[in-house]
């Protein structure tokens, strides 16, 4: 080892090779010596040479709203990692990460625990995390959605199928990283375990509400399906900037979504690969009706891969809709009716109660509106032009506001204010008002022609 210190005696590769199976060979020490430690029951103390490598990195900015996640710099070597001063953890979810690792998770370079806290030393990742993506673009295209979330399954598939599962817990658009070329990175395990066989249900009860499963209030123990449900919900919220207890999307990958978020574990998806094939069917089946299938392989890089997709798909959005599976049926993997986007809302699902309220709104408006009585200013009724003008615009103004109300034909993708989420209100407000005066224009033109 000595040889490595003459600075020319070996190539630079060599060097840095021997270095990388160095700091390997010492991240596996560390694990199994902690895991010794642990199944001892001996208490785990910050040691010198612990605190001697911590010592290495200095702190030169702050990257998050909580203070316990800090941007360092390793003085000898100048490369920027991220450190994470934690209370709620588990240690081995991070000492398997740090030796098992994965181009889809940060790599963990430290992992020290003191005094109740666990000390992390991770990668940085230059990129945006999906919720700030989402920010920028507003809702996403379905084949983004597809390749965003394939990937995802890829990452979980990883994380499933180890020795000891490991169950993240806590997926959501924040907790993903996209970086400049698409990869995705999956962070953030402060609340991830093992999966026990035979246990129950979870000791405690974690997760971030919108996202967390029913298992995850003490129902029953947390599993693989545990994360695909929050999948679920994440795919919802990339389609639709909402969450599914609010709006669930239409279109093809509904069913998908649907099946996902079942109450029941065992009425959802079994695994992430089964997850993941469903994604790449519906993909490949939306390829091969456009007569494109030549982009279906996951070949060249992820930047041009996702370039052409959500090219493709944001042209092709409207023909998509509504278009029969690849095998011709018109069920979705639940057995389920499909949706019938053209028809107006109310009747888009099927669902009964739904398509009654309709029937009795649609015809309540237009009960008024072909008995609406207009005065001319002196007492006498309006005939003619001008009450069928009337009649005219209070109906189309209660039609358009409803398809508006109601998205339909995802008309709010087009339309800048509805793709912000804080903007959406005013959007509403805004676009209301438009409709109405638009439709009082074009009437006003129409009398006085």
């Amino acid at each position: 080892m000595e040889l490595l210190k003459e600075e020319n005696y070996y190539p630079k590769e060599v060097k840095d090779r021997v270095e990388w199976i160095l700091t390997d060979q010492r991240r596996k020490y560390q694990y199994l010596f902690s895991k010794s430690k642990q199944s001892a029951g001996e208490r785990e103390d910050m040691t010198l040479q612990e605190e001697s490598r911590l010592s290495y990195y200095k702190k030169i900015a702050e990257i998050s709203t909580h203070k316990n996640v800090v941007l360092v710099q390793h003085i000898e070597t100048k490369k920027i990692y991220v450190r994470k001063d934690l209370t709620v953890y588990d240690r081995d979810i991070y000492l398997d990460l740090m030796v098992y690792t994965s181009q889809f998770f940060p790599g963990i370079y430290e992992c020290i625990e003191s005094e109740g806290t666990l000390i992390l030393v991770e990668e940085y990742i230059q990129g945006q995390n999906l919720e700030e993506y989402l920010e920028e673009k507003g809702t996403l295209a379905e084949a983004e959605v597809r390749l965003l979330v394939s990937d995802i399954c890829e990452a979980l598939k990883d994380l499933h199928n180890r020795p000891v599962p490991v169950i993240h817990r806590d997926l959501k658009p924040s907790n993903i990283l996209l970086t400049a070329d698409h990869q995705i990175k999956i962070v953030d395990f402060n609340i991830a375990r093992n999966y026990e066989s035979g246990q129950g249900s979870d000791t405690v009860i974690m997760g971030t509400r919108k996202y967390a499963a029913p298992e995850q209030y003490g129902y029953a123990q947390t599993d693989a399906r545990t994360d695909l449900y929050a999948l679920g919900v994440m795919m919802n919220y990339l389609l639709t900037g909402k969450y599914p207890s609010d709006e669930i999307f239409f279109g093809e990958m509904e069913p998908i979504i649907r099946k996902c978020i079942q109450f029941d574990p065992d009425q959802r998806y079994q695994s992430a690969a089964e997850l993941q094939r469903d994604l790449m069917i519906g993909e490949g089946a939306r390829q091969a009706n456009m007569g494109d299938a030549g982009h279906g392989g996951r070949i060249g890089t992820r930047q041009q891969r996702y370039a052409d997709e959500v090219a493709i798909g944001e042209a092709k959005e409207g023909s998509r809709m509504g278009r029969p599976s690849a095998s011709g049926t018109k069920t979705d993997v639940q057995g389920r009716e499909k949706k019938h986007p053209l028809l107006p809302p109310g009747f888009r699902t099927g669902t009964a109660w739904k398509a009654l309220l309709a029937v009795i709104g649609y015809a309540t408006l237009w009960f008024f509106g072909l008995t609406l009585t207009v005065d001319d200013g002196n007492g006498m009724p309006e005939t003619g032009l001008l009450l069928c003008a009337n009649r005219t615009y209070f109906i189309s103004i209660g039609m358009l506001c409803i398809f508006f109300w109601f998205n339909y034909m995802d008309v709010h993708r087009y339309l800048p204010l509805m793709k912000k989420r804080g903007w959406k209100i005013i959007g509403y407000v805004l676009y209301t008002v438009l409709i109405t005066v638009a439709i009082l224009v074009i009437l006003t033109c129409i009398e006085n022609r």
